[in-house]
């Protein structure tokens, strides 16, 4: 009981002070066919991006990491469907060639399982420590 209420009351200090956070996402622009370029959304180059590009029947087409300068060169006839890239750390974009926009994803299963992970680590030593 005591632990519910410590973990209730450090929840509520903890929202209630919390700022807004500052994060950046990771984009893809088709530049002209055979090029894209990969960048966060201030406007950096994502130089460890690694993009993978898909046919309409979700098969890969071609593989491969980005140039200093953001950029990846493709051969202008395998006509991609959407092109993914992933720079390692978190960051995940995705591109669809027929819509000519970026395709929105959410981090929210994401975040919801770390949270999980750590009330449940948090409940066994609790647990543990009540033996």
């Amino acid at each position: 009981m005591r632990f519910s209420v410590i973990a209730i009351i450090m929840a509520i200090t903890f929202l209630s002070f919390s700022e807004e956070a500052y994060a950046h996402r990771m984009l893809i622009r088709d530049m002209e066919p055979g090029i894209v370029k990969v960048i966060y959304d201030d406007g950096t180059i994502a130089k460890r991006a690694q993009v993978i590009l898909y046919s309409g029947q979700d098969e890969e087409l071609f593989k491969g990491n980005v140039s200093e300068e953001g950029i990846f060169n493709y051969d202008k006839t395998l006509q991609p469907s959407k092109a993914v890239a992933d720079d390692g750390m978190g960051h995940r974009a995705e591109y669809d060639f027929s819509k000519g926009e970026v395709i929105e994803t959410s981090n929210t299963p994401k975040a919801v399982l770390g949270v999980s992970m750590l009330v449940f680590i948090a409940a066994f030593f609790n647990y543990r420590n009540k033996k």
